[in-house]
């Protein structure tokens, strides 16, 4: 669905329903509401239509649709499998690491922790194409080539 045609004041009221079902009962606080009610919006324009939202540490990836009468609407997907505690698990973070993992994500999409075994990682999530992923970060210095390094970095790869 294409967000253009959707101001961003009916997103924003779309996002705060979606939250207020999400949480039930619970309160989410205020100032946390309000980032998560910016970021689903700031997806919906970014990722044409799509966003994602950890609940916990479940991932729902929420699209735009209309309804029957053709009033636009959220279409939730949960993720097929719970993928951030398999990457906590099998990446070695500590667990008391979650809540701010979490948070980043929502915010951003991505996410930056160091496992217990020193290596520097970043998480990610893609609410278009409806993936994410773990990325090894380089400690060292960026990698820098000059033109006479490509001739032989290209006579390397292509050849």
């Amino acid at each position: 669905m294409p967000t253009q045609k959707i101001d961003s004041g009916l997103l924003r009221d779309l996002a705060e329903d979606f939250l207020d079902k999400v949480a039930g009962e619970d309160e989410i606080p205020a100032s946390v509401r309000s980032d998560l009610v910016t970021s689903l919006v700031r997806q919906w324009a970014t990722y044409d239509g799509h966003a994602a939202l950890f609940a916990g540490e479940r991932l729902i990836f929420l699209s735009l649709g209309y309804t029957p009468l053709g009033r636009p609407r959220i279409v939730p997907k949960p993720a097929a499998i719970n993928w951030l505690i398999g990457v906590i698990r099998g990446r070695k973070i500590d667990p008391e690491h979650l809540p701010d993992i979490v948070e980043q994500l929502n915010r951003g999409q991505s996410a930056e922790v160091t496992s217990e075994d020193g290596d520097p990682l970043r998480l990610w999530v893609n609410p278009k194409a409806e993936s994410c992923g773990v990325e090894l970060l380089s400690d060292g210095p960026p990698l820098t080539f000059t033109e006479s390094d490509c001739p032989a970095i290209a006579t390397r790869y292509l050849l």
